[in-house]
């Protein structure tokens, strides 16, 4: 439910930054939110006005948070917590953002501005396995639905001792994890970057006006051979219809079995993925399966045993892909090949939630611009992506 808005937006705001979110329109500005919970807008550096309270978001939580801006709205959440908060800038008015704790200490709190029939519509996770859509001016849910399983069989093993699984009868249920969510450049199509039992990662994708209609059984599911525990890997849309996944190092004992293949490439891959607006899930892919359209190799990419690493990011002013690890950042050619790199732009991979770390860089692909807050002050870092 939307809060009544509170007092009016105040002025001259400057405390220690714990996470931003550039501005889709503005470049060089950005909401953020404080060490004690205030969500801010305005430069990199200088003044800036506090355009709600909101300390539930930092209340017993010092891990990262995610940013989201779409003006005038910006949506903040707890990455793995349970909390968020929507706020409108202009009014200050606010909506509190929640999601069912399973797991989510090891998946991304899912949100994300998109947009359907000329709207801005917020898109957040309000339980493992669902996602919601908002309209951010009133706060109405746009996705009500009811969500049910019901075990309809037992399993049993058959007289060769084979494993009969049980049957279950779901009513706009999926079995999957949802995590971090990605936005083709429009706003019309997004990925989630999740998982499923037991656990196997992958991504699902969506495209806006599908989810409307049929919710998380319209996705398509990625072929993006993971690994086992590699969501929230490095993914970005390139296009409207097509995103990019970086997949992990091959098991060696599939190689051995296998002649060459792309799906099986020894050293990681780029792997290009269409969504096709105009057949409905399951009729042109087989079980709603999305499959590569393409697939290149890339030298640069960095592994943890065989798992991909990194960020992956595009930058709409040049073109280019940029992958982002330990040891730079490089800007892609859309072939996989480094044409430029940056050794002072690196992502720390060490231990489990290195993911957009509360000092890492985020990439504002409509303004070409690498960003992040210094950990000890109020101010903003900006820097340009690596440029041939």
């Amino acid at each position: 439910m939307m809060d009544a808005p509170g007092s009016p937006p105040t002025a001259e705001r400057q405390e220690m930054l714990r996470a931003v979110g550039h501005a889709r329109e503005e470049a060089g500005t950005y909401a953020g939110v404080t060490s004690d919970g205030a969500v801010v807008w305005g430069p990199a550096s200088g003044t800036r006005r506090t355009v709600a309270q909101s300390p539930q978001l930092v209340d017993g939580y010092d891990g990262d948070l995610l940013v989201c801006v779409a003006e005038p709205y910006v949506a903040v959440v707890q990455r793995y917590g349970l909390v968020g908060v929507l706020v409108d800038m202009d009014s200050g008015a606010t909506v509190d953002l929640t999601r069912s704790d399973y797991h989510a200490d090891v998946s991304s709190f899912s949100v994300a501005f998109v947009r359907h029939a000329g709207r801005t519509l917020l898109v957040a996770q309000t339980a493992w396995n669902r996602l919601d859509m908002f309209d951010p001016a009133t706060g109405e849910l746009l996705s009500p639905r009811t969500m049910s399983i019901r075990k309809v069989a037992e399993g049993y093993r058959g007289a060769d001792g084979e494993r009969i699984d049980p049957r279950y009868e779901r009513t706009n249920y999926v079995d999957y994890f949802h995590s971090l969510l990605h936005v083709s450049p429009s706003g019309t199509a997004l990925c989630s970057n999740g998982w499923v039992w037991s656990p196997q990662d992958y991504v699902r994708a969506y495209t806006t006006e599908g989810f409307l209609s049929g919710w998380e059984t319209s996705g398509f599911r990625a072929d993006t051979t993971g690994s086992g525990y590699n969501w929230d890997r490095p993914c970005t849309f390139v296009g409207d219809d097509v995103f990019v996944v970086a997949t992990d190092k091959a098991d060696p004992e599939d190689l051995a079995d296998q002649d060459e293949d792309a799906d099986h490439r020894p050293g990681g891959s780029l792997r290009f993925l269409r969504i096709d607006r105009s057949t409905p899930t399951g009729q042109r892919y087989p079980d709603g399966w999305l499959f590569a359209e393409r697939e290149v190799p890339c030298d640069v990419l960095s592994f943890a045993d065989r798992e991909v690493e990194g960020e992956l990011w595009y930058d709409q002013t040049t073109g280019h892909l940029l992958y982002v690890s330990a040891t730079g950042a490089h800007a892609l050619d859309l072939d996989g090949k480094a044409v430029a790199h940056r050794d002072d732009i690196t992502a720390d991979t060490s231990g489990q939630a290195w993911h957009y770390p509360a000092a890492g860089w985020w990439f504002a692909s409509e303004h070409g611009v690498f960003y992040r807050p210094d950990p000890d002050s109020d101010t903003i870092h900006e820097t340009s992506a690596p440029r041939p």
